[in-house]
């Protein structure tokens, strides 16, 4: 925590079906110094967006919503605007839950507390007081993965419609009660009642962030606050609902449903990622709001799993070391990479993979940086802070930090002009070089 600058953070261990393990450690803020313990409240961020379409299903087992019918046709305030794209295909829940629905805007900022806060339809319209752009379709629904927080919004106003009750309680009835998280919310402002047990977010030089948290209407794609533990009951929902186990949250179907990329997706289930190899095939989701990162990872056979959270944009290291200590104490199985040899780099070969590249199209950050320093070569990804790459081969790079190998791609030059992120076989990440060097 000291090294990566974090002043918090909070985990909970699940396994054998049940958490073993949970705690804290560090501050809520630097100023109040209040010890982080596992009570206390954190903004999810991203990691709300599981929770939210569990929600939703919940809502299509109780015949409310049917996945593959238009989702404009349960719409009324707002209705994703029509156009070509549109009509050849109609943007469905299905889609919009598995981030196939070719719907714009990544994610949100947030808002500062005390301000003026928009509607659901001034945020997916882009209308003031919103400070995001419109929600519209640019690719044709059903052909290729791109996460949209968007789209997850659509998925909120159509609940909202659905059921006439504010989105924090649709949740807590269908999602949270039922699963016992009772120290968790949607409530968006945070409820003066809760604010002396949530952690401060904090920027990546570790100074709070203005009025401690930013505000998010965007409920379901980011404004779930929990606790490690609380999180972690709700992956064990979804693994019990998995195993068909009586009384799940979830139908075994729709759990299964769930867990399934869809034709034109990429790592995306219904809600989670569902990624990994052989016993360890897992739902997977971090998240990143303003002042805030967090990470979680639950075996589909429902025995293991972790919840990571930090107040702290320079938390995404920390909680991704976090997860591998975790695996490594437990044995995971089939989840740690064997060692591999590396092989030194000199400074002239470590140049010519030093750049800027553009991220595909879905990726958390428009750009990645590759550098190069007398250890060898590093890289970044937005404003975090620079992790180390070492040589398996002239191609192939991994990082002690993760478990994705990174592998670049030369011209027929023999230049370096991308690389791709690569989990086992599959691809989850491409970049391409943004200048003529290499």
């Amino acid at each position: 925590m000291a090294h990566h600058g974090v002043p918090g953070v909070s985990i909970a261990v699940i396994d054998e079906g049940r958490i073993c393990w949970a705690g804290g450690a560090g501050v809520v803020d630097r100023q109040r110094g209040t010890v982080v313990d596992e009570h206390t409240l954190f903004q999810a961020a991203s990691m709300s967006k599981p929770v939210a379409a569990a929600a939703v299903l919940r809502a299509v087992e109780e015949g409310h919503f049917d996945l593959d019918a238009p989702v404009n046709d349960r719409l009324t305030s707002w209705r994703i605007p029509d156009n070509d794209l549109t009509r050849r295909t109609p943007v469905t829940l299905r889609h919009i839950l598995s981030h196939t629905g070719g719907l714009t805007v990544w994610g949100f900022g947030g808002y500062p507390q005390g301000a003026s806060l928009p509607t659901l339809p001034e945020v997916l319209s882009g209308a003031p007081p919103a400070n995001s752009p419109p929600v519209f379709v640019d690719t044709l629904p059903g052909t290729r993965e791109r996460y949209s927080g968007g789209g997850t919004t659509i998925a909120q106003l159509a609940l909202q419609e659905a059921f006439g009750q504010p989105y924090e309680e649709i949740l807590r009835q269908l999602v949270l009660q039922p699963l016992g998280m009772q120290a968790s919310t949607f409530a968006q402002p945070l409820p003066e009642a809760l604010a002396d047990r949530a952690a401060a977010g904090h920027d990546v030089d570790g100074h709070p962030i203005a009025g401690l948290w930013h505000v998010y209407p965007e409920q379901a794609a980011a404004g779930l606050w929990t606790t490690a533990s609380d999180y972690a009951r709700f992956l064990i929902g979804l693994q019990r609902a998995y195993r068909g186990e009586p009384g799940a949250l979830l139908r075994p179907e729709t759990a299964q449903d769930m867990a399934t990329v869809p034709t034109g997706g990429g790592s995306f289930g219904l809600g989670p990622k569902v990624i990994g190899r052989g016993r360890a095939r897992r739902f997977q989701h971090g998240g990143s709001n303003a002042g805030y990162i967090c990470g979680s990872s639950a075996f589909l056979d429902g025995s293991r799993g972790v919840v990571v959270l930090t107040n702290s944009d320079a938390g995404a290291t920390l909680a991704e070391e976090i997860i591998i200590a975790v695996a490594t104490v437990f044995g995971w199985p089939d989840y740690l990479r064997a060692p591999r040899p590396c092989r030194a780099l000199t400074a002239a070969d470590a140049g010519r993979y030093a750049g800027r590249y553009r991220l595909g199209a879905g990726a958390p950050f428009p750009t990645a940086e590759v550098g190069a320093d007398g250890e060898g070569l590093w890289y970044r990804l937005g404003a975090q802070r620079p992790r180390r790459l070492l040589a398996e081969s002239a191609e192939r790079f991994f990082s002690p930090e993760t478990l994705y190998d990174t592998v670049f791609r030369r011209d027929s030059g023999g230049r370096i002009r991308g690389f791709s992120v690569e989990d086992g076989e599959r691809v989850i990440l491409n970049g391409e070089r943004m200048d003529d060097d290499g």
